[in-house]
């Protein structure tokens, strides 16, 4: 019985051990997962970082580009418009030549119209004399 009661003491001893082993292997299987958690957590961390500064730099660029085709379509509208003006400028530029050429035509006229008289005039003169 004494043989029993020591095999079964020795039993629970090893039981014990063998748990005790069980739980150092637990915690180092637990300390390991844990250093690989905190280890991935960190390259997430890391990659979130390199996204967010590549998300700003795609934004900054995209920002950039729609500057300049604003700009371009500045300097299109610009021409745009100075082709527009310097077209409405030669129309009015055409217009006021040809009524300044009208105007001296009917000067012309007029004064045809006045010498056609003044002979007459001078000659109803002479006849008076």
């Amino acid at each position: 019985m004494f043989t029993k009661i020591v095999k079964k003491a020795i039993e629970d001893v090893l039981n014990q051990a063998d748990n005790g082993i069980k739980l150092r292997k637990d915690i180092q299987e637990l300390t390991d997962e844990k250093r690989k958690l905190k280890d991935e957590l960190a390259d997430i961390k890391k990659e979130k970082e390199l996204e967010k500064i590549e998300i700003e730099h795609l934004v900054a660029l995209k920002e950039e580009r729609m500057k300049l085709q604003i700009s371009q379509k500045e300097v299109e509208l610009e021409k745009q418009f100075q082709k527009r003006e310097i077209g409405l400028m030669q129309k009015n530029h055409d217009e006021s030549l040809k009524r300044i050429e009208k105007a001296g035509d009917d000067m012309k006229e007029i004064y045809k119209e006045i010498m056609l008289r003044l002979p007459n005039v001078n000659m109803e003169i002479k006849r008076k004399n």
